[in-house]
Protein backbone atom coordinates (compact mmCIF):
# COMPACT_ATOMS: atom_id res chain seq x y z
CA UNK A 1 0.00 0.00 0.00
CA UNK A 2 1.34 3.45 -0.89
CA UNK A 3 0.20 6.95 -0.20
CA UNK A 4 0.73 9.85 -2.53
CA UNK A 5 3.88 11.73 -1.74
CA UNK A 6 6.68 10.17 0.31
CA UNK A 7 6.51 7.51 3.03
CA UNK A 8 8.94 5.50 5.17
CA UNK A 9 8.75 1.84 6.11
CA UNK A 10 10.60 0.67 9.25
CA UNK A 11 10.77 -3.02 10.18
CA UNK A 12 10.11 -3.90 13.81
CA UNK A 13 8.58 -7.25 14.60
CA UNK A 14 6.53 -6.58 11.48
CA UNK A 15 6.84 -3.83 8.88
CA UNK A 16 5.23 -0.57 9.94
CA UNK A 17 4.15 2.32 7.72
CA UNK A 18 5.28 5.73 8.96
CA UNK A 19 3.86 9.11 7.97
CA UNK A 20 6.12 11.91 6.83
CA UNK A 21 7.31 14.51 9.29
CA UNK A 22 7.51 17.19 6.60
CA UNK A 23 5.76 17.27 3.24
CA UNK A 24 7.81 16.25 0.22
CA UNK A 25 8.86 19.18 -1.91
CA UNK A 26 9.69 17.11 -5.01
CA UNK A 27 7.93 14.41 -6.94
CA UNK A 28 8.53 10.82 -5.93
CA UNK A 29 8.37 8.39 -3.06
CA UNK A 30 10.91 6.65 -0.86
CA UNK A 31 11.06 3.41 1.14
CA UNK A 32 13.44 2.83 4.07
CA UNK A 33 13.45 -0.55 5.82
CA UNK A 34 15.48 -1.50 8.89
CA UNK A 35 15.15 -3.55 12.10
CA UNK A 36 13.26 -2.01 14.97
CA UNK A 37 15.95 -3.07 17.44
CA UNK A 38 19.68 -2.42 17.70
CA UNK A 39 22.38 -4.35 19.57
CA UNK A 40 25.90 -3.55 20.70
CA UNK A 41 28.67 -5.09 18.57
CA UNK A 42 26.21 -5.91 15.78
CA UNK A 43 25.78 -4.69 12.21
CA UNK A 44 22.61 -2.73 11.53
CA UNK A 45 21.45 -2.98 7.90
CA UNK A 46 19.12 -0.48 6.23
CA UNK A 47 17.52 -0.89 2.81
CA UNK A 48 16.78 2.29 0.84
CA UNK A 49 14.75 2.69 -2.37
CA UNK A 50 13.08 5.52 -4.32
CA UNK A 51 10.09 5.35 -6.65
CA UNK A 52 8.60 7.56 -9.37
CA UNK A 53 11.45 10.06 -9.24
CA UNK A 54 12.42 12.18 -12.24
CA UNK A 55 15.96 13.05 -11.17
CA UNK A 56 18.81 11.53 -9.14
CA UNK A 57 18.12 11.41 -5.41
CA UNK A 58 20.58 11.89 -2.56
CA UNK A 59 19.54 10.81 0.94
CA UNK A 60 21.20 10.91 4.34
CA UNK A 61 20.44 7.95 6.60
CA UNK A 62 21.63 8.01 10.19
CA UNK A 63 21.42 6.52 13.66
CA UNK A 64 21.49 8.93 16.59
CA UNK A 65 21.67 8.27 20.31
CA UNK A 66 23.58 8.83 23.57
CA UNK A 67 26.74 6.99 22.50
CA UNK A 68 26.45 6.69 18.72
CA UNK A 69 25.79 9.27 16.01
CA UNK A 70 26.58 8.23 12.47
CA UNK A 71 25.21 9.32 9.08
CA UNK A 72 25.73 7.82 5.64
CA UNK A 73 24.96 9.40 2.27
CA UNK A 74 23.09 7.28 -0.28
CA UNK A 75 23.08 8.15 -3.99
CA UNK A 76 20.15 6.79 -6.03
CA UNK A 77 20.48 8.01 -9.64
CA UNK A 78 17.46 6.15 -11.02
CA UNK A 79 13.86 5.59 -10.05
CA UNK A 80 13.03 2.22 -8.45
CA UNK A 81 16.68 1.80 -7.52
CA UNK A 82 17.54 -0.10 -4.32
CA UNK A 83 20.62 0.05 -2.07
CA UNK A 84 21.59 -1.40 1.29
CA UNK A 85 23.86 0.30 3.81
CA UNK A 86 25.40 -1.05 7.00
CA UNK A 87 26.14 0.61 10.34
CA UNK A 88 28.73 -1.23 12.44
CA UNK A 89 27.67 -0.54 16.00
CA UNK A 90 30.10 -0.27 18.95
CA UNK A 91 29.14 -0.91 22.59
CA UNK A 92 26.02 1.20 23.14
CA UNK A 93 24.98 3.02 26.30
CA UNK A 94 21.39 2.92 27.49
CA UNK A 95 19.09 5.62 26.14
CA UNK A 96 16.93 6.62 23.18
CA UNK A 97 18.16 5.85 19.67
CA UNK A 98 16.55 6.91 16.39
CA UNK A 99 16.82 5.97 12.75
CA UNK A 100 16.75 9.22 10.76
CA UNK A 101 16.29 9.94 7.06
CA UNK A 102 16.65 13.20 5.16
CA UNK A 103 16.30 14.03 1.48
CA UNK A 104 19.20 16.20 0.35
CA UNK A 105 18.37 16.46 -3.34
CA UNK A 106 15.79 14.99 -5.69
CA UNK A 107 13.48 14.49 -2.70
CA UNK A 108 13.34 16.91 0.19
CA UNK A 109 12.00 15.56 3.49
CA UNK A 110 12.94 14.66 7.06
CA UNK A 111 11.73 11.63 8.96
CA UNK A 112 12.75 9.54 11.97
CA UNK A 113 11.58 6.61 14.05
CA UNK A 114 12.66 5.38 17.46
CA UNK A 115 14.73 2.20 17.79
CA UNK A 116 14.73 -0.17 20.76
CA UNK A 117 18.11 -0.95 22.29
CA UNK A 118 18.23 -4.61 23.31
CA UNK A 119 21.09 -5.57 25.60
CA UNK A 120 22.27 -9.16 25.20
CA UNK A 121 24.76 -10.58 27.66
CA UNK A 122 26.73 -13.62 26.48
CA UNK A 123 25.98 -17.03 27.92
CA UNK A 124 28.65 -17.96 30.45
CA UNK A 125 30.02 -21.40 31.33
CA UNK A 126 32.56 -21.86 34.15
CA UNK A 127 34.78 -24.93 34.54
CA UNK A 128 37.59 -26.10 36.84
CA UNK A 129 39.98 -28.97 36.15
CA UNK A 130 38.96 -30.87 39.30
CA UNK A 131 36.24 -30.90 41.91
CA UNK A 132 38.51 -31.38 44.93
CA UNK A 133 41.78 -29.71 45.94
CA UNK A 134 44.22 -29.58 48.84
CA UNK A 135 45.61 -26.38 50.40
CA UNK A 136 48.55 -25.26 48.25
CA UNK A 137 47.14 -26.77 45.03
CA UNK A 138 46.83 -24.79 41.79
CA UNK A 139 43.34 -24.51 40.30
CA UNK A 140 43.19 -24.43 36.50
CA UNK A 141 39.93 -22.94 35.29
CA UNK A 142 38.26 -21.45 32.24
CA UNK A 143 35.29 -19.22 31.48
CA UNK A 144 33.47 -19.71 28.16
CA UNK A 145 31.45 -16.91 26.54
CA UNK A 146 28.85 -17.70 23.85
CA UNK A 147 26.57 -15.37 21.91
CA UNK A 148 22.86 -15.87 21.22
CA UNK A 149 23.78 -18.28 18.40
CA UNK A 150 26.04 -20.27 20.77
CA UNK A 151 29.14 -19.10 18.92
CA UNK A 152 32.30 -17.83 20.70
CA UNK A 153 31.79 -14.28 21.95
CA UNK A 154 33.91 -11.52 23.44
CA UNK A 155 33.69 -10.81 27.15
CA UNK A 156 32.14 -7.45 27.98
CA UNK A 157 34.41 -4.95 29.68
CA UNK A 158 32.33 -5.10 32.88
CA UNK A 159 32.74 -8.87 33.40
CA UNK A 160 34.13 -9.78 36.83
CA UNK A 161 35.55 -13.19 37.83
CA UNK A 162 36.25 -14.02 41.46
CA UNK A 163 36.87 -16.79 44.01
CA UNK A 164 35.05 -17.03 47.35
CA UNK A 165 36.10 -19.12 50.34
CA UNK A 166 33.63 -21.00 52.59
CA UNK A 167 33.09 -17.83 54.67
CA UNK A 168 32.16 -15.89 51.50
CA UNK A 169 35.32 -13.82 51.59
CA UNK A 170 36.30 -12.69 48.10
CA UNK A 171 39.85 -14.04 47.81
CA UNK A 172 40.79 -13.13 44.24
CA UNK A 173 39.06 -10.90 41.67
CA UNK A 174 39.76 -10.26 37.99
CA UNK A 175 38.38 -7.50 35.74
CA UNK A 176 38.85 -6.50 32.09
CA UNK A 177 39.65 -10.06 31.08
CA UNK A 178 40.63 -10.90 27.51
CA UNK A 179 39.21 -13.95 25.77
CA UNK A 180 40.65 -16.02 22.98
CA UNK A 181 38.13 -17.80 20.80
CA UNK A 182 35.47 -16.99 23.37
CA UNK A 183 37.44 -18.61 26.21
CA UNK A 184 39.33 -17.10 29.14
CA UNK A 185 41.75 -19.44 30.95
CA UNK A 186 43.44 -18.79 34.26
CA UNK A 187 45.21 -20.27 37.27
CA UNK A 188 44.61 -19.69 40.97
CA UNK A 189 47.00 -20.99 43.61
CA UNK A 190 45.45 -21.88 46.94
CA UNK A 191 47.31 -20.83 50.06
CA UNK A 192 48.87 -23.52 52.21
CA UNK A 193 46.49 -22.25 54.89
CA UNK A 194 43.37 -22.05 52.71
CA UNK A 195 40.09 -22.55 54.57
CA UNK A 196 38.71 -26.05 54.22
CA UNK A 197 35.23 -26.49 52.80
CA UNK A 198 33.17 -25.48 49.77
CA UNK A 199 34.64 -22.72 47.56
CA UNK A 200 32.98 -20.88 44.66
CA UNK A 201 34.24 -19.58 41.33
CA UNK A 202 31.72 -16.99 40.08
CA UNK A 203 31.26 -14.69 37.10
CA UNK A 204 29.31 -11.42 37.18
CA UNK A 205 28.29 -10.39 33.70
CA UNK A 206 27.21 -6.76 33.78
CA UNK A 207 24.39 -5.96 36.19
CA UNK A 208 23.32 -9.57 36.72
CA UNK A 209 24.98 -12.77 37.84
CA UNK A 210 25.44 -15.50 35.29
CA UNK A 211 23.46 -18.68 35.71
CA UNK A 212 26.74 -20.57 35.74
CA UNK A 213 29.03 -20.75 38.74
CA UNK A 214 31.11 -23.67 39.90
CA UNK A 215 31.69 -25.10 43.38
CA UNK A 216 34.72 -27.10 44.47
CA UNK A 217 35.98 -28.58 47.72
CA UNK A 218 39.21 -27.78 49.53
CA UNK A 219 40.15 -30.41 52.09
CA UNK A 220 43.13 -32.22 53.51
CA UNK A 221 42.62 -35.62 52.01
CA UNK A 222 44.91 -38.65 52.16
CA UNK A 223 45.58 -40.79 49.13
CA UNK A 224 43.81 -44.16 49.33
CA UNK A 225 45.87 -46.96 50.87
CA UNK A 226 47.08 -49.75 48.66
CA UNK A 227 48.85 -53.10 48.97
CA UNK A 228 52.07 -54.03 47.17
CA UNK A 229 53.28 -57.52 46.30
CA UNK A 230 56.52 -58.49 44.60
CA UNK A 231 57.56 -61.62 42.73
CA UNK A 232 61.26 -62.11 41.96
CA UNK A 233 63.59 -64.83 40.74
CA UNK A 234 64.31 -66.93 43.83
CA UNK A 235 67.79 -68.11 42.91
CA UNK A 236 70.13 -66.13 40.72
CA UNK A 237 73.82 -66.40 39.92
CA UNK A 238 75.99 -63.36 39.32
CA UNK A 239 77.53 -65.35 36.49
CA UNK A 240 74.19 -65.60 34.69
CA UNK A 241 73.30 -62.01 35.48
CA UNK A 242 69.55 -62.23 34.80
CA UNK A 243 66.90 -61.46 37.40
CA UNK A 244 63.21 -60.72 36.85
CA UNK A 245 61.07 -58.76 39.30
CA UNK A 246 57.33 -58.11 38.98
CA UNK A 247 55.71 -55.54 41.30
CA UNK A 248 51.93 -55.44 41.69
CA UNK A 249 49.82 -52.89 43.57
CA UNK A 250 46.09 -52.48 44.17
CA UNK A 251 44.08 -50.07 46.26
CA UNK A 252 42.24 -51.56 49.19
CA UNK A 253 38.98 -51.38 47.24
CA UNK A 254 40.49 -53.43 44.40
CA UNK A 255 41.31 -50.84 41.75
CA UNK A 256 44.81 -51.25 40.23
CA UNK A 257 47.38 -48.53 40.91
CA UNK A 258 49.02 -46.52 38.14
CA UNK A 259 52.24 -44.61 38.74
CA UNK A 260 56.02 -44.83 39.01
CA UNK A 261 57.86 -47.66 40.79
CA UNK A 262 61.38 -47.36 42.21
CA UNK A 263 63.12 -50.69 42.82
CA UNK A 264 66.22 -51.02 44.98
CA UNK A 265 68.17 -54.30 44.74
CA UNK A 266 71.11 -54.27 47.13
CA UNK A 267 73.56 -56.28 49.18
CA UNK A 268 74.36 -55.31 52.75
CA UNK A 269 77.80 -54.48 54.01
CA UNK A 270 79.45 -57.61 55.41
CA UNK A 271 82.58 -58.72 57.21
CA UNK A 272 84.51 -61.97 57.07
CA UNK A 273 87.30 -63.31 59.26
CA UNK A 274 90.22 -65.40 58.18
CA UNK A 275 93.52 -66.61 59.69
CA UNK A 276 96.69 -65.30 58.13
CA UNK A 277 100.04 -66.36 59.57
CA UNK A 278 98.31 -67.46 62.71
CA UNK A 279 96.46 -64.18 63.17
CA UNK A 280 92.78 -63.41 62.70
CA UNK A 281 92.18 -60.91 59.89
CA UNK A 282 88.90 -59.10 59.28
CA UNK A 283 87.86 -58.26 55.73
CA UNK A 284 85.02 -55.78 55.18
CA UNK A 285 82.97 -55.89 51.98
CA UNK A 286 80.87 -52.78 51.22
CA UNK A 287 77.26 -53.06 50.21
CA UNK A 288 76.09 -52.29 46.69
CA UNK A 289 72.77 -51.25 45.22
CA UNK A 290 71.09 -51.25 41.83
CA UNK A 291 68.24 -48.72 41.54
CA UNK A 292 65.77 -48.93 38.68
CA UNK A 293 62.46 -47.22 37.86
CA UNK A 294 59.53 -48.34 35.74
CA UNK A 295 55.97 -47.29 34.95
CA UNK A 296 53.22 -49.19 36.73
CA UNK A 297 50.28 -49.66 34.37
CA UNK A 298 47.06 -51.28 35.53
CA UNK A 299 48.70 -52.28 38.79
CA UNK A 300 51.76 -54.02 37.32
CA UNK A 301 55.42 -53.11 36.70
CA UNK A 302 58.11 -55.45 35.37
CA UNK A 303 61.90 -55.21 35.78
CA UNK A 304 64.67 -57.15 34.00
CA UNK A 305 67.88 -56.68 36.00
CA UNK A 306 71.45 -57.66 35.24
CA UNK A 307 73.16 -58.52 38.55
CA UNK A 308 76.66 -59.33 37.24
CA UNK A 309 78.10 -56.19 38.80
CA UNK A 310 77.35 -57.61 42.25
CA UNK A 311 80.17 -60.13 41.72
CA UNK A 312 82.86 -57.77 43.01
CA UNK A 313 80.84 -56.94 46.13
CA UNK A 314 80.38 -60.47 47.43
CA UNK A 315 82.47 -61.64 50.38
CA UNK A 316 83.32 -64.87 48.57
CA UNK A 317 84.40 -65.01 44.96
CA UNK A 318 82.27 -67.19 42.74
Amino acid sequence: MRRSGAFAVIACATLALLNMVDPVKSEGQYTIVGPGTIHSHRDYNVSVAVHHTKEPVTLKIGITGPSYNETQTVELPNADEFKQITFTLPPLKSGDYNLTAEGVSGLEFKNSTQLSLVEFKPYVKVQTDKGKYKPGDTINYRVIFLDENLKPSLAEDDVVVWFEDPKRNRIKELKHIKTRGGVYTGKFELSDFALLGSWTLSVQNGDSYSDERVYFEVEKYVLPKYTVTMDATQHVSVKDGDMQVVVKANYTYGKPVNGKVLLNVHTDESSTWSTVNGESVRTDTPGHALIRTADMVNGKAKFDINVKEFASFLPYKT
